[in-house]
């Protein structure tokens, strides 16, 4: 394989790395509550309060420590930062998941992996934008599109894994099972995660001059891009509101359902 163009196309490395990241890594924080249901028909003790904690506070460090995160990318570079970041998410389901005192888990789960999990979504989105900026439009689009989709669609595909993971072997054992997987994830998806080819990735790139009758082409709302960008909105709102686990239980309940569909 011809380096130079193994250089001019490493962007595509970042954006799949970033979103197995997201399906991995993300989509276990934000199916959370599996885990928060679990917990309250084994701890009748705690109030709801208390347990929406141990999951929302992983879900709220991105804002909060945006900063922070720009920073230690900045000044150690954003590969290093990056699997740190993996390693501190696997680290922390690994120690949590010796913790008999749930409010414990504020220190263990809460906190560490939030902050980790919001480093992961960042760097990943600066990276990709590194690679495939915004003067690139349909790329830089087409590319944001990509690795948006990637925590909701990890969303629905850790809620499965976490629920039947759970039903089989407890809580406890789930955790170990997903830090020894996240570790595995760790050593394969954070190498690829570096600025080292960047120059050769931009420095080539001749922006195309788009005309006015392309602007206002009706077949550029129906782009590829455009169709993308549709169905990652779709996921996303599935992801939020468990639309596609809630649907499927409807279908598993109700049987009969489909049986009077087939007799119509």
């Amino acid at each position: 394989m011809d380096l130079d163009i193994f250089r001019r196309h490493y962007g595509v490395f970042i954006v799949v790395s970033t979103f197995l990241s997201r399906i991995i890594f993300i989509g276990f924080c934000w199916s959370y509550g599996t885990v928060i249901s679990q917990f309250k028909k084994q701890n009748t003790n705690l109030s709801d309060t208390e347990l929406s904690w141990i999951g929302s506070i992983g879900q709220s460090f991105g804002g909060l420590f945006a900063p922070l995160i720009l920073f230690l990318a900045r000044r150690y570079g954003y590969q290093l930062t990056f699997i740190l970041a993996l390693l501190t998410c696997a680290i922390s389901l690994l120690l949590s998941s010796y913790v008999q005192n749930l409010h414990w888990l504020l220190i263990t789960y809460s906190l560490p992996y939030g902050f980790a999990n919001a480093a992961i979504f960042i760097l990943g989105t600066l990276l990709c934008g590194l690679y495939y900026p915004f003067n690139q439009q349909s790329k830089h689009i087409f590319v944001m599109c990509i690795i948006s989709t990637g925590f909701p669609l990890g969303y629905h595909i850790m809620s499965a894994f976490v629920l039947s993971s759970i039903e089989k072997n407890g809580w406890q054992t789930m955790k170990r099972y997903m830090g020894l997987l996240e570790l595995v994830a760790m050593f394969i998806l954070g190498p690829f995660m570096t600025t080292k080819y960047l120059t050769n990735t931009i420095s080539d790139y001749q922006p195309p001059l788009i005309t006015k009758a392309e602007t206002t082409n009706r077949r550029n709302y129906l782009s590829f891009p455009i169709v993308i960008w549709m169905i990652g909105i779709f996921t996303t709102m599935s992801g939020i509101n468990n639309f596609l686990l809630h649907f499927v239980s409807f279908l598993l309940e109700n049987k009969w359902f489909f049986f009077l569909l087939l007799m119509k």
